[in-house]
């Protein structure tokens, strides 16, 4: 097995973005801090607002409730994500909640007061832009493998976004970590966790996982059926 150097560290979660995207926001000294503890609700589904939020430490799990009162988890995000940007923008109700799954700090920013700061900053206008684009894109992409009749195809895709985030291009083979739990697996892609079980049991079997104390680490995604 291949050894999991301090380089390979677990990642527990599914959205990050590059300094390019992000670094405007990170540097606008605007803005209110916030600090959250573990299951601390930041916003909820349905609600009108025209906050949203850079987390600048901790994790935001992100989700929504179905009509039919299931549960969909969309993402976890982490240090230097926006969430709650769209409905902060168009002034619809929000379609997910955002909860702290840890001790989170995150700057509150306000879209109705944002007009100036484009004009002087229209880097953060294009910062903007590039996170719902890349949102979008993303969306799009699971709203695809989400339809599929078989949920190995839209777990296989969940992990291999996060391989293609969180891995190397040049380095196929390279360990990518991913801490999910098999729960959280099941309701990012519509499926059972006993088929996450079973799907993850196969796939270490063929030698494309490796499991460690919980973590999967990508070996081979090349492996991995699509």
């Amino acid at each position: 097995m291949q050894t999991l150097t301090a380089e390979k560290k677990p990642s527990a979660e599914t959205w990050r973005l590059s300094e390019d995207s992000m670094g405007p926001w990170r540097h606008f000294d605007a803005g209110r801090e916030l600090r959250l503890i573990a299951g601390q609700t930041l916003y909820h589904q349905g609600e009108v607002s025209t906050h949203f939020y850079l987390i600048t430490s901790g994790k935001i799990e992100v989700s929504m409730v179905r009509e039919d009162g299931s549960y969909f988890m969309v993402e976890i995000m982490g240090a230097g994500a926006l969430c709650g940007e769209g409905a902060a923008f168009d002034g619809m109700p929000r379609f997910s909640s955002a909860v702290a799954t840890c001790n989170t700090v995150v700057k509150r920013f306000d879209a109705s007061r944002l007009h100036e700061a484009f004009q002087e900053a229209p880097e953060l206008a294009l910062s903007l832009i590039r996170v719902l684009a890349a949102k979008q894109r993303i969306m799009s992409r699971r709203a695809q493998h989400l339809s599929a009749p078989s949920p190995e195809v839209r777990i296989g895709d969940l992990l291999l976004r996060l391989a293609e985030t969180y891995g190397q291009a040049d380095q196929p083979t390279r360990l990518v970590p991913i801490t999910l739990t098999h729960e959280q697996i099941s309701t990012m892609t519509g499926t059972s966790r006993v088929t996450v079980t079973r799907w993850l049991t196969r796939m270490r079997k063929l030698g494309a996982l490796i499991m460690v104390d919980g973590t999967v680490y990508i070996k081979d995604p090349d492996l991995i059926p699509r």
